[in-house]
């Protein structure tokens, strides 16, 4: 099951939000050198290593096109990496 997403234009970017979560995680094993499958956490790794990694083309292949739904999706935290 999807968590409930919607962004402020009232588009539902629950159904896509996993597929994100994974390309994202690839995006920074690749930009990183890793090859393992433990997942990097994204906050911390921009922090500390200074890493420029563009989701444009996360987006594209997600067909996310307006700067609204891109924002909302990047940004959104799910409660149960901290509880």
């Amino acid at each position: 099951m999807y968590p409930y997403i919607v962004c402020f234009c009232g588009c539902s970017l629950g159904d896509v939000f996993d597929a994100f979560k994974v390309m994202r995680a690839e995006k920074y094993r690749q930009a990183l050198g890793v090859s393992d499958n433990a997942a990097p956490n994204p906050a911390m790794l921009a922090i500390t290593n200074n890493i420029d990694v563009r989701l444009t083309d996360i987006f594209e292949q997600l067909c996310i096109t307006q700067e609204c739904c891109q924002t909302r999706i990047a940004t959104q935290v799910e409660f149960k990496e901290f509880y």
